[in-house]
């Protein structure tokens, strides 16, 4: 990410507090207002990503509307579905819509343009967890067939469930075959017990736990399904505009969890995006804060280069 891009990427974070309250030190105020002269009678000329980093700084000024309007302009047939006009894209499209939405512009267009372009990521392994305090047998069940399995005391399992589940990882989880990852799989032990889905990328050794759990007492049920969604242009999932796109959506209100596995397991190929700012804001995890914070260097700046 550019740098300029960055920096205005803590804007959004911190938009709401400089609209709020306007007591800011001297050298913050003396940069709003470069900003602004450089902004003002000329948003016509700016970019997408230029008009809507301005509007997200300037939405508390008198630049709003020409900003506001130069940028719906630019738009696919200038009614503010999505951005350029000449090849939507995800990132300006996202852009847009987060510095149109403090304007109190309509953007339901915009993402429903968005929430459009959704795919199911590839490259990913999927492995059902079922875990319990003790021995226990469950009863798998998928596609109107039952499976009988036994997890010993040490966690491990003793035969598969094919076709769609085999035994992986020295026998402790059961790895989801590429072609049933839109199946529901259902289960039941004689224990307590709680099942999960664990995620990887392929080539990697990082295992990533899904974010929901389900739980049961002895003779229960869980029904467990997998959910990842990553957004596109062209045929292939796009990591930076997926980024911008689920920022997007969870400001505007929207439910972003099936969102999260994608930009977590790639995270690590992507670095030049700084996706670790991304997801904490999407998650509030501690584990992407103290991430970000091990970026900075001595200066407490960071260096995205």
């Amino acid at each position: 990410m550019k740098k300029a891009g960055m920096i205005v990427f803590f804007v959004i974070l911190f938009s709401s507090a400089v609209i709020a309250q306007r007591n800011l030190t001297d050298p913050v105020e003396k940069a709003y207002a470069c900003l602004y002269d450089k902004v003002k009678n000329n948003c016509n000329s700016l970019t997408v990503e230029q008009q809507a980093f301005s509007l997200l700084a300037l939405a508390h000024t008198d630049i709003v509307n020409e900003c506001k309007d130069a940028l719906v302009s630019k738009s696919r047939r200038a009614e503010g579905e999505c951005w350029p006009k000449e090849g939507c894209k995800l990132r300006d499209t996202s852009l847009a819509t987060l510095s149109l939405s403090v304007t109190n512009q309509d953007v339901q267009k915009p993402l429903n343009w968005l929430v459009s372009m959704n795919s199911t990521p590839k490259d990913l392994i999927w492995y059902l967890e079922i875990d319990a305090q003790e021995a226990t047998s469950c009863t798998i069940s998928y596609s109107g067939k039952d499976f009988k399995v036994s997890m010993s005391s040490d966690k491990q399992f003793d035969k598969d469930a094919e076709p769609c589940l085999k035994r992986s990882v020295n026998n402790y989880f059961l790895e989801v075959d590429q072609s049933c990852l839109a199946k529901t799989f259902s289960v039941s032990c004689d224990k307590e017990f709680i099942s999960t889905f664990l995620y990887k990328r392929k080539n990697s050794d990082i295992f990533h736990v899904s974010s929901k759990t389900e739980s049961a007492s002895a003779g229960g049920k869980t029904e467990n399904t997998i959910r990842a969604i990553c957004f596109k242009e062209g045929a292939e999932c796009n990591y930076e505009g997926s980024l911008w796109t689920t920022l997007a959506l969870i400001r505007s209100g929207r439910e972003t969890a099936l969102f999260i596995p994608y930009l977590t397991a790639f995270a690590g190929d992507n670095k030049k995006f700084f996706p670790e700012s991304f997801l904490f804001m999407l998650t509030d995890r501690d584990e992407f804060f103290s991430e970000i914070n091990s970026l900075r260097d001595i200066d407490g700046f960071w260096d995205l280069n």
